[in-house]
């Protein structure tokens, strides 16, 4: 039970108490006038209890429809964060990718390939759902500028040699990592992975 009604049920008390109290003094042929008004103040009670009931009904009705606006905002806000997320990466996808020409025939008959030691040598931390887009682990610490050109490559070990992939195309470079577009070799289907390297300088022996 309310306040609300804790406070309304009181007072009916305290006025049928009152009413009891007079009436005991009364003449004995004033007794039905008197059952007569407090059966009409009965009604009125229970008039009172029923609009408390709707109110308190109303009440948690409201509640529940605050609960639910502050679910939908929570909702709203982190959708409105995913999409801001989203359009970041759109936009750095969308940077121009210069020219990519086409390495010789044969490509994967290559000696295993040597990098200059200290010029933007590193390793593929992840890759895109699509497979173009893709970060490495070196940045501008490195020397690398947003626009330049790397080759992307699988090292070889005892029994496999080197492998050419293609080219990668920075569009964002912070001072240890970086973001680039991937085109693979022309007429070959090469999907690069997570610890294939890039380098800016390779050359054969």
């Amino acid at each position: 039970m309310t306040r609300i009604e804790i406070v309304c049920l009181g007072l009916f008390s305290a006025i049928l108490v009152e009413t009891a109290i007079v009436r005991a003094d009364e003449k004995p042929g004033a007794a039905a006038e008197s059952k007569t008004e407090l059966d009409l103040l009965r009604r009125e009670r229970d008039t009172l209890e029923a609009r408390i009931r709707v109110m308190q009904d109303q009440l948690d009705e409201a509640r529940a429809a605050l609960v639910l606006a502050k679910i939908q905002t929570d909702s709203i806000e982190n959708r409105c964060k995913k999409l801001q997320d989203e359009l970041i990466l759109l936009k750095a996808e969308k940077v121009v990718i210069a020219p990519i020409i086409a390495p010789k025939p044969r490509v994967e008959s290559l000696p295993p390939p040597r990098v200059k030691s200290g010029i933007g040598q590193g390793k593929i931390s992840a890759i895109g759902a699509d497979g173009r887009l893709m970060q490495i682990s070196i940045g501008s610490d490195d020397g690398l500028k947003i626009g330049q050109s790397l080759d992307v490559f699988r090292p070889g070990n005892g029994t496999e040699r080197p492998l050419y992939l293609g080219t990668m195309t920075l569009t964002r470079v912070d001072p240890q990592a970086s973001l680039g577009q991937y085109k693979s070799v022309p007429s070959l289907d090469r999907r690069p992975k997570i610890g294939d390297e890039v380098t800016s300088e390779l050359f054969v022996k």
